[in-house]
């Protein structure tokens, strides 16, 4: 039985969004690593990668800063909360400015690919094997790869398909980073013209106030086309009716651009996966609230009981 094929995945700025620091010292603070929040698209397409894909291993790669107390332990919390199906098996560190090529077990196979977010990685890691850039945004502003790279503005099928085509060698994708070059478009269809034919449709795009990524629900009712935005916490930010006789897609058009975003600015995303954030998001705040109501009710009602006795 041949090898499976293995994916090597990085954690900080792929799959977790890297928080900008003024002092290295910010790296070494309790709480750092663990409190990242997780590149929701590239999170879901590797589970997807793992559900669907069972000829791809999936393992992450992370450098560690090797001085620091508590870095270790909090990419491990991490990986616990965010990616619980790869196993402590599948996670490899390594030392913070070594060659992440050089710790995996029994060494690297041609076949093996890493998807990484930073070119230095990348290169020491082909040839033997082969490395996919995720654009996130915010790098790749001197375009010094040049070979596989893929935007994280993709939709989480998508990212897992296009990943899964690419270690199989049949496709070859190059995609441009919109958050440095918003009038581009991502390599393929992200947005197929049936999308404007449905009935329902959730776009990402990015606020250009703060540079968080936003998501737009729109879907026909009765009433007109009633849609919903999201902000990057998933937390229910805008909503309003537009009149049915317009289009959905010039009704898209028409809303974002009073965002400041252009329809080439947006990618398709999956509006299961929004509204399991959402319910996910509603859920933690009801719990919040409902643990300050019983801790109220736990203070009152003990001192109503103190009073009785």
């Amino acid at each position: 039985m041949p090898d499976k094929l293995r994916l090597f995945v990085d954690m900080d700025g792929t799959l977790a969004i890297f928080n900008p620091i003024s002092t290295l010292e910010e790296l070494y603070e309790p709480g750092y690593f663990e409190d990242l929040k997780p590149q929701y698209n590239v999170v879901d397409a590797v589970k997807d990668i793992i559900a669907n894909h069972p000829d791809i291993e999936v393992f992450t790669l992370s450098a560690v800063l090797s001085d620091s107390k508590t870095a270790l332990d909090e990419k491990k919390s991490w990986l616990d909360e965010y990616l619980p199906e790869i196993d402590e098996d599948h996670r490899i560190f390594c030392p913070c400015g070594e060659d992440k090529s050089q710790y995996i077990p029994g060494g690297i196979r041609p076949t093996d690919h890493l998807l990484d977010d930073y070119t230095n990685n990348l290169t020491l890691w082909e040839p033997p094997a082969k490395g996919i850039k995720l654009l996130n945004g915010i790098n790749h502003t001197k375009g010094s790869w040049n070979r596989e790279k893929l935007s994280f503005e993709r939709s989480a099928k998508d990212l897992a398909d296009r990943i899964a085509g690419i270690m199989s060698g049949i496709e070859h994708i190059q995609d441009t980073n919109l958050r440095l070059d918003p009038q581009a478009k991502i390599t393929g269809d992200i947005i197929p013209a049936e999308t404007f034919d449905k009935e329902e449709a959730t776009f990402s795009y990015i606020n250009p106030e703060n540079g968080s990524k936003n998501y737009l629900n729109i879907h026909l009712t009765s009433a007109g086309w009633d849609y919903m935005i999201f902000d990057s916490d998933f937390v229910r930010n805008g909503a309003d009716t537009r009149p049915a006789k317009i289009s959905l897609k010039e009704t898209v058009r028409a809303i974002v651009k009073e965002k400041g975003v252009a329809l080439n600015d947006l990618a398709l995303f999956d509006e299961t996966v929004l509204y399991e954030r959402v319910l996910q998001h509603e859920q933690k705040e009801a719990k919040e609230h409902k643990m300050t109501d019983y801790a109220k009710q736990q203070i009152l009602g003990g001192n109503d009981m103190d009073r009785n006795q």
